[in-house]
Formats: C-alpha cells, sequence, structure tokens
C-alpha cells in the first residue's frame, strides 16, 4: 500500500497524480495520450471554469493557463475537486470534439478490423493484422539495392543536405517513401506514418537492419508495428459522423450536451473553433494574470498541501482498519 500510495517514478508524488483530472494547457496532447490517429475524440475546456471550480497545479515549469509549456510532455495540469463525493470532471462542462470523416467499422467505431476471439477463457475484441501487408513490406525491406528509390532518394538527401533547405529536402525523400509504402497497398495514411518511421530508422541507425541480435524479418516487423501499419483496416465503413449519429440514437443519454465534428488534426480544430467563435478577443490575462485570477486555486506544493491529498487519510486509516480486522479474525 505505501508503494501505491507514496512511491512513483514520476516528477509529481503518486496520490496527488493518480487522483487527479489531467489536462493539458492550449493543445490537445494526442501524441501522448491519444487514441487512434485520425479517429481522436477529445475534450475541451474553457480555464476559467476549472480554474474558478477546482484547485489545479501544472507539472511543469510555467504556471500559465494562456500558453502551452516549452515541451509537450511537460503539458500536465491537475485538477481536483472540491470534495470526494464526485471525483470527476463533468462532461458538459465542455465540448466534445469527434471526428467527422474518417473511415471505421460500423459496429465498433474503429478504423481498425476486429473479431472477437476467446482469450484466457473471455471473449474478447481483438485487432487482426494484415498478413499479406508485413509480407510484402518485409519483401521490400530485404530486395532494396542501391538502384531502389528510397536507397537513392536518401543518397541524395544526405549529399544534398543543406541546413537552409533541410526541411524540404526532408520532405522530399520522406515523399519517396511514402510512394514505395503506397504501391505496396499501404492506405495512404499509414503510407504516411510508416514512410516517415522508415525514415527516420534508416537515417537515425545508417541502415534498417541494425539490431544484429534479432532475425531481419523480426526486425522489420518491429519497424512495420511502431506505426501500426500491420493493423488491418475496417472493410464497408461509414464516416464517423455517421457512426456517432448511429450510436446517439441508440443511446441518447449517452449524447454530449456540447458537441463538434471536426475535421483535420485535433490542436488545429480547437483553434479553428476558437477562431470561429471569438474565443479568446476578451483576454483577461493582461489583467488578471496568467492564472486568469484564480491565483487561491493554484495549488504550488502537490506533496504538502491538503487540497492535492484530500482523502489520503481517510484511505490509509481505512487499510489499516481492514489489514487489522483481517488478521484478528485468523487469530
Amino acid at each position: 500500500m505505501n508503494a501505491q500510495l507514496n512511491h512513483s517514478l514520476a516528477t509529481a508524488p503518486n496520490y496527488p497524480d493518480k487522483t487527479a483530472v489531467h489536462f493539458a494547457a492550449q493543445i490537445v496532447a494526442d501524441g501522448y495520450y491519444g487514441g487512434e490517429k485520425s479517429n481522436e475524440v477529445f475534450f475541451l475546456y474553457p480555464s476559467d471554469v476549472l480554474a474558478s471550480q477546482h484547485d489545479f497545479a501544472f507539472n511543469g515549469w510555467g504556471k500559465d493557463f494562456t500558453k502551452p509549456q516549452s515541451e509537450t510532455k511537460w503539458n500536465d495540469v491537475f485538477v481536483w475537486p472540491s470534495t470526494l463525493d464526485n471525483p470527476g470532471i463533468p462532461v458538459d462542462a465542455g465540448v466534445v470534439f469527434l471526428p467527422e470523416k474518417t473511415p471505421v467499422d460500423p459496429e465498433t467505431g474503429s478504423k481498425y478490423a476486429s473479431e472477437v476471439k476467446v482469450v484466457d477463457g473471455e471473449e474478447k475484441r481483438v485487432m487482426i493484422e494484415d498478413e499479406k501487408l508485413v509480407s510484402a513490406f518485409v519483401e521490400w525491406a530485404q530486395n532494396l539495392t542501391d538502384e531502389s528509390p528510397a536507397t537513392m532518394a536518401l543518397k541524395e538527401y544526405e549529399q544534398k543536405r543543406n541546413y537552409w533547405k533541410e526541411q524540404d529536402q526532408q520532405r522530399s525523400c520522406i515523399d519517396v517513401f511514402r510512394q514505395e509504402m503506397i504501391k505496396l497497398s499501404f492506405c495512404e495514411e499509414a503510407a504516411d506514418d510508416l514512410g516517415t518511421d522508415v525514415f527516420v530508422e534508416w537515417m537515425g541507425m545508417g541502415k534498417l537492419h541494425w539490431q544484429e541480435d534479432i532475425a531481419f524479418e523480426e526486425a522489420m516487423q518491429r519497424l512495420l508495428k511502431k506505426s501500426g501499419a500491420n493493423w488491418k483496416r475496417a472493410e464497408n465503413t461509414i464516416s464517423t459522423r455517421e457512426y456517432w449519429k448511429v450510436y446517439f440514437e441508440q443511446h441518447p443519454e449517452q449524447k454530449p450536451k456540447h458537441l463538434v465534428f471536426y475535421d483535420g488534426t485535433p490542436t488545429t480544430a480547437i483553434h479553428e473553433f476558437q477562431t470561429r467563435h471569438n474565443i479568446g478577443q476578451a483576454d483577461t490575462s493582461k489583467k488578471e494574470g496568467d492564472l486568469l485570477g484564480f491565483d487561491e486555486r493554484h495549488v504550488l506544493d502537490m506533496r504538502e498541501d491538503p487540497r492535492a491529498n484530500r482523502g489520503y487519510d481517510e484511505l490509509v486509516a481505512t487499510a489499516h482498519r481492514i489489514i487489522e480486522e483481517h488478521y484478528r479474525t485468523k487469530e
């Protein structure tokens, strides 16, 4: 119990970390905590709504609601409820964003194909690996020569690499890799991700098969799985808007009060939403400060501040009582 409550490899103390609801400020942190790419479901909450009603802390160096942290991995705002009676943040206090055009399985809402299997005695839905694409990629990697388009593109990139033109040169090189993946029948999204991963691996390690203790085929399969391009895509798809329309008709009690369908990347969708509705025009931070005037709600020390540790003493006392009662009955 002591380990669960008090010990953590993270920078934040364990109990406040686990009892908080976590948010990112001014961005959507889909790169760290997202679901399926292009099929992200996320929530937007006004900072002043959260800060006025809940205690909060910033895990990064910056203590600022008006802009993201300098590093995305530190963009972690801890929010705690005022009481333990309802330890959550109401969905309807914010806006739910759902993807609009992603082709998905009409039954699951996933862009990937899946099937129900018995795993460890229980029925579970599992994703299906596309064996044809896996084999095609491994064969492509095995057959690379000095005259292969990918090899020639990488060689040209290395020879002509220029600091001022590097981004454009890199994009051109990756595009060759992407086209190679499309020729293998990967869809465009998978080809983008896989092409980029192959480029990064090849450039970073000097060759694709650099792990001498791993067989070539296994190494290529690992590379393929990094991008998720090994998974079979759903067939007979419908758009995500259609999927959610049907879902909410069947489950009207789960339909959010504020709902937006978006296209593009999550953070871009947020910025477009803000612009479209003139959100942020009345910037109070110049007058109220980076915490929007809610400094009294700001928890500076998560280890010592009781607001970040609500319920801790009660939990420990309950655990001790249960342990004592259990072992007392054993005597």
